[in-house]
């Protein structure tokens, strides 16, 4: 349904009244047990989302949504001092143009053994290592969200950037050097079959081989998920590289092709003075997918923010220039956050002007608030 201008105001003022209420309420993670080395904590992730986008309603006017974006419930800890464990579950998107069918499902389930002290293996559903940004947490973001447009992995390669494997993780030179890969599932293998139309993939079944190496310029970062900001008072800057390689998981008529991508980033979070900092980050991916296809092309994003004591106005920039012109993005954003209680409680506004596949440019409005137990 189109709603006026003024409707629209008052929907986004009510979303702010709700984040700016509920950051009060909110505490830290509920310890469930602690007995010697055992410790298991549970944690709750909501993001409700108001979204105003141009040319969506049915008579070709602004329409408007209202919808869960992200709702996880997190169980993790230790076994022992070197032995730990995250499990998590997903509801996305409920509500979203009316779809209350949206089902709960396992986001990550992983343990890890540190080895040596730096040096850890993790085993399960996780974060397949690529690039910074998809190394992050959805709860500790910088932006409303992810630039999701510049990661591209296979079909049937994953779920949310997630994949079923063995990493190794290493913290190196005191933490100067952090090497992270492994070898995941992937695109599992499937014969060709005439009589269904599919088409034939990855035909000897071989593995996915993932991995990201950073280099930290000044100050730390490591750790599982890396946070989009920090709120700190010292400096962080790091650039890495990453690759995603596996044999024919793509298909096409003349047989499987190679995914191949490789991608470059740095990170920057940089205090200016106290309660004040710059907060950047950049990153330049290619993708070899197979000659005309809409995931083959190469892609970057800029994001940087300045951040205020609570308070922070924030811009980016995204751009896909594919082999096709359906898989063609630009992404042009403005926005601001309002950190009441950090990761914990804030309310994010981002606006954009945003071009896909070659139709028309349009505005897109969200405001997002985060509720982090």
């Amino acid at each position: 349904m189109r709603r006026s201008p003024r409707s629209h105001h008052r929907v986004i003022a009510a979303a702010i009244a709700i984040g700016a209420s509920s950051a009060a309420s909110l505490a830290h993670a509920e310890e469930l047990v602690q007995k010697d080395e055992l410790k298991v904590n549970l944690g709750l992730l909501l993001q409700p989302q108001a979204l105003v986008e141009q040319a969506a309603a049915p008579d070709g006017g602004t329409g408007s949504d209202f919808f869960l974006r992200r709702a996880r419930l997190m169980l993790y800890g230790n076994l022992t001092s070197s032995v730990s464990f995250f499990v998590e579950t997903e509801q996305a998107n409920l509500g979203k143009g009316g779809d209350w069918s949206t089902s709960i499902f396992l986001l990550d389930a992983f343990g890890s053994v540190e080895v040596v002290p730096g040096v850890f293996i993790d085993g399960g559903l996780m974060l397949v290592p690529f690039t910074r940004h998809d190394l992050q947490a959805a709860t500790s973001l910088n932006g409303v969200d992810y630039h999701s447009k510049l990661i591209e992995f296979p079909t049937g390669s994953q779920r949310i950037w997630r994949d079923v494997g063995v990493e190794g993780r290493a913290a190196l030179a005191d933490g100067m050097v952090i090497l992270r890969g492994g070898v995941f599932n992937g695109v599992p293998g499937t014969a060709a079959n005439m009589m269904t139309g599919v088409m034939e993939r990855n035909d000897g079944d071989l593995p996915r081989l993932a991995g990201n190496a950073r280099l930290v310029i000044v100050g730390k970062d490591d750790g599982f998920f890396l946070p989009g900001i920090r709120f700190s008072d010292e400096p962080t800057v790091s650039v890495g590289a990453g690759v995603d390689w596996q044999k024919g998981a793509n298909a096409s008529m003349t047989g499987p092709i190679d995914h191949l991508a490789f991608a470059g980033d740095v990170f920057a979070e940089i205090p200016v003075i106290e309660d004040q900092e710059v907060i950047a980050q950049a990153t330049v991916a290619h993708y070899s997918d197979g000659a005309g296809v809409a995931a083959t092309g190469t892609g970057g994003f800029v994001e940087a923010g300045y951040r205020i004591g609570r308070f922070e106005p924030l811009i980016s920039a995204e751009k896909f220039n594919s082999d096709a012109a359906a898989g063609d993005y630009t992404g042009l954003h403005a926005g601001a956050n309002a950190f009441f209680n950090k990761h914990k409680a804030n309310l994010k506004l981002d606006v954009a002007r945003v071009e896909a596949g070659g139709a028309a440019a349009k505005i897109v409005a969200i405001l997002q608030a985060q509720l982090l137990l």
